[in-house]
């Protein structure tokens, strides 16, 4: 603890010393400023006695004495000098007022050059190796097409499956709309050809149906005679595609629509339909529904 405190007190003293150095250096370095000062105005005053001293020897005449004509002269000399040096100027300043002001050229910007792009980096990455990348296209390739194939070749099989199950049910224009569109195989033909006869007779008579609901009964009439008429114009087909037996199941229900309905046979259907005139079989056609008490008509 002693030697702490003996420690801090010399530190103290030493810089109480050093304070005292540096305020004595700069007591002296004052005083040395200020005598050389001092020195350097009586140097100044002493030359500028001199300069007025020799002043006053060239004023005065060659024999040494003051002379006041010389003066005078002087004088005049002096005023006029100084009246020739405001004439002239004021002659400086009008020709600086006359002079005219030269355009200020104007600063040409410099074009800023674009800053060179650096140089874009080599691409060490290897390539891809030929056999490897072609193998891998034609797997996905041929992958897509099985796939595609196996969609279409389902689609198809589907599409008769639905068919044949609407067909066997009886609803012929649900089988013929199953396949319709389909790109038929040449195996399948003949079955396409029996929903699509099938379906146009059907379609009148389905037809007939449906007027009757709305009451619009010579259209209904009219689809009653028409499934008469493609029954004999595809029955020949019926024969050669298998089908008759679904022809003769939907010419039944005409000629019993057409007895019930409107009181004719199959064979007065067929004599109405050979008509060649429009207007004629247009007149059949309302003297059928008057003598069945039915006056519901379309405009």
């Amino acid at each position: 603890m002693k030697k702490r405190k003996f420690l801090a007190l010399n530190m103290i003293l030493a810089a109480l010393g050093l304070l005292i150095y540096c305020g004595s250096f700069y007591v002296k370095s004052y005083e040395q400023n200020r005598v050389a000062k001092e020195g350097y105005e009586a140097i100044s005053l002493l030359a500028l006695g001199a300069e007025t001293d020799k002043d006053l020897e060239d004023s005065q005449g060659s024999n040494g004495k003051f002379s006041p004509k010389e003066a005078g002269e002087d004088s005049k000399t002096d005023a006029d000098d100084e009246e020739a040096d405001r004439k002239d100027k004021k002659k400086e300043k009008k020709k600086k007022e006359k002079a005219p002001k030269q355009p200020k050229e104007k600063k040409v910007k410099p074009k800023k050059e674009k800053k060179p792009k650096p140089p874009a980096e080599p691409d060490n990455t290897p390539p891809l190796p030929k056999v490897p990348v072609i193998l891998v296209f034609v797997m996905a390739a041929s992958i897509l097409v099985l796939v595609l194939a196996g969609t279409h070749l389902l689609g198809y099989s589907n599409s008769f499956a639905d068919a044949d199950q609407a067909f066997a049910e009886g609803r012929y224009s649900d089988a013929f709309q199953a396949v319709a569109g389909e790109k038929v195989k040449e195996k399948d033909t003949d079955t396409y050809e029996k929903y699509r006869i099938t379906a146009m007779v059907s379609a009148e008579y389905e037809a007939y149906e449906s007027m009757m609901d709305a009451e619009v009964y010579d259209m209904a009439l009219d689809s009653l005679i028409r499934t008469v008429q493609r029954y004999d114009k595809y029955l020949q087909d019926a024969e050669t595609y298998g089908c008759r037996g679904e022809f003769d199941k939907i010419e039944s229900a005409a000629e019993t629509a057409l007895q019930q309905d409107f009181g004719l046979t199959a064979e007065d259907a067929r004599t109405m339909y050979a008509l060649s005139n429009k207007e004629t079989y247009s007149r059949e056609i309302y003297k059928v529904l008057e003598k069945a008490g039915l006056s519901e008509v379309t405009e």
